[in-house]
């Protein structure tokens, strides 16, 4: 397990700064040192003549990883190079701890994908990667604009559940001497030219160019691990990567179902790749354990049921690997993921995110959070997103406003809770990668065409085989049959119809409530999560903290839908247990 807490005291400066490795149960009894790094300290940490330097998650220079990358980053700021210089040519997924100079500079990724946390107050700063590292018990008061988010959405816009837990930007260096310092050494979004990329051709060299770049490391790696699912996101990774040479093993994360395994499997073997057995929680015990890492590690904004299965992921392919590759956002970025939300406008306008996708849960106790001021305060977040990109066409901000939302706070979360036991890395949350989508063609990014072409022209053995939504890999472009075309048209019509009129929107809203209402019994926690079921019935009660914001009534109208109440009500539980110990509720 991998992570690191900084303090800051105002009054004296930095003062002096020791790593010390501790046993994660005992982090609390370890709060007083200036810096904390938990094990695996000697493959992630470079000391030598007067530099030391620490990375969590998966930094990668000059085609190395680990302590060997740090080694030529100490070597390179020690020759005179500067350090924005120097970060400018690192990619990857993690946070950089550097002492130097009697200085400390803690630097973010390109495109913050690995979170991480910072509590200020008048005489004092904490840092961690860690969410329940940096919290301060009783003097924390509760986000509740990011409550509503994470309870309506599953991830946050930006903020963390509690006021005074910032999450640091992208990008960034942050500098701590006498005097605390920020700047920025890479901002990907400076000299974008939207549809730059018009021609598939160019696209798929392109995205195979920075993709193999970006793996040379692979090459230093003993051990490596990838992901491999019956879809188009890690099929692509790990075609790219064996088109390399590179030797790997891979399976499926998490439960999957039979028809994914399948054609996992088939893949792997036209790859002659070994293909790991399906690694499940297949004991309460093992589940009551794994719950445990999940809320100390959790990056504040959890998945209850996909991150819990996570952990016990990574916890076991940690001992036989020293690294993990898999697909997230890879969809989000290759594909479209927001639905078109008008039929006759380019244009995307916050009141029609707010209105037809991104719907408030009312659930809440009216005083504390309403839905006029929940929609009102996420209107001035994504507007902002539209300033920063300098447009509001759909085209142009989807990319974009995935990876700076989604990706960022839903994907970013797991990965800064799992890097914490695993080095996890992921091609497609990439500055250079994510710049190149952003810039290319909207229209060509449709029914996965992209993937199917670098498939097409890299493995075409692999792209034949069906994918788990019954496509063929194979089959992209001028490829497909007319009748599939008008189908998919048909439907893309249809969708944005029924975004366009607001009683269709309506009326879909009312089927699928009546719906939910009709199918109590195949939710999603009722059929795949029993131990999560078992354990909820054992922790809700009737008087725990949150029903000092929770609504009961509203809260049980919602639960009468029968939609995903198990989920909610994790969710509601993990919520309940911060607020307990690090908040006091008012």
């Amino acid at each position: 397990m991998i992570g690191f807490r900084f303090m800051f005291r105002k009054s004296e400066g930095v003062g002096k700064v020791e790593a010390v490795v501790v046993d994660f149960d005992n982090i609390s009894r370890n709060k007083s040192d200036s810096l904390i790094f938990f094990e695996d300290e000697k493959k992630q940490y470079f000391c030598q003549d007067g530099i030391a330097l620490y990375s969590v998650g998966t930094l990668v220079y000059k085609d190395r990883t680990f302590s060997d990358a740090l080694s030529l980053i100490a070597a390179d700021l020690q020759g005179g190079v500067k350090l924005k210089t120097v970060m400018n040519n690192t990619h990857g997924q993690f946070c950089c701890v550097i002492t130097f100079c009697n200085s400390v500079f803690i630097v973010t990724d390109k495109l913050g994908s690995f979170p991480v946390y910072k509590y200020e107050n008048s005489d004092e700063i904490i840092i961690s990667n860690i969410f329940r590292t940096v919290l301060v018990p009783s003097k924390l008061s509760i986000n509740y604009q990011a409550l509503a988010e994470y309870v309506s959405f599953d991830y946050t816009f930006g903020e963390t559940l509690f006021n005074e837990v910032e999450i640091l930007k992208r990008g960034n260096i942050y500098h701590f001497s006498k005097k605390i310092g920020v700047t920025e050494y890479c901002n990907y979004i400076d000299t974008i030219t939207f549809e730059r990329y018009s021609q598939i051709e160019d696209i798929v060299e392109s995205s195979l160019r920075i993709m193999k770049g970006n793996f040379r490391f692979v090459e230093h790696i003993n051990n490596l691990f990838c992901d491999l699912t019956g879809g188009f996101d890690t099929r692509t990774i790990v075609s790219v990567i064996h088109d390399t040479g590179k030797k790997y093993r891979c399976g499926i994360c998490g439960e999957q179902n039979l028809n994914e395994t399948k054609i996992a499997r088939e893949v792997a073997r036209e790859l002659d790749c070994a293909f790991e057995t399906k690694i499940k929680i297949d004991s309460h015990e093992s589940f009551l354990e794994n719950l445990e890492y999940n809320y100390k590690c959790s990056a504040g904004i959890p998945i209850p049921f996909h991150s819990t299965e996570l952990f016990n992921y990574y916890r076991t392919i940690k001992k036989k690997y020293d690294i993990h590759i898999c697909g997230f956002a890879g969809s989000q970025l290759f594909d479209n993921w927001l639905p078109r939300l008008s039929l006759f406008s380019t244009k995307l306008s916050p009141d029609s995110m707010i209105n037809k996708t991104l719907q408030f849960n009312d659930i809440f106790i009216s005083s504390k959070i309403t839905e006029k001021g929940f929609s009102s305060k996420l209107r001035e977040k994504i507007g902002s997103v539209f300033n920063v990109i300098g447009t509001d066409r759909y085209d142009h901000i989807s990319n974009f406003f995935t990876l700076s939302t989604f990706s960022k706070y839903y994907h970013g979360a797991l990965i800064g809770a799992h890097n914490t036991i695993m080095p996890l890395y992921v091609p497609f949350l990439e500055a250079d990668f994510a710049r190149l989508m952003i810039e290319t063609v909207y229209g060509l990014k449709n029914n996965r065409n992209i993937q199917r072409h670098i498939l097409h022209a890299i493995n075409r053995p692999v792209s034949r085989i069906m994918t788990t939504h019954g496509y063929d890999a194979s089959v992209h472009g001028n490829n497909i049959s007319e009748i599939n075309k008008f189908k998919i048209n048909m439907r893309n019509i249809q969708r944005r119809i029924f975004y366009s009129v607001p009683m269709l929107c309506k009326v879909n809203s009312v089927t699928k409530k009546f719906n939910r209402r009709r199918s109590k019994a195949v939710s999603l926690g009722e059929l795949q999560r029993s131990f999560w079921l078992e354990e909820i019935n054992t922790q809700w009660m009737n008087d725990m903290a949150i029903f000092d914001f929770i609504d009961r009534k509203k809260l049980s109208r919602y639960f009468e839908t029968g939609f995903l109440v198990p989920k909610t009500k994790a969710k509601l539980l993990y919520i309940n247990r911060l607020v307990n110990e690090f908040s006091p509720v008012s």
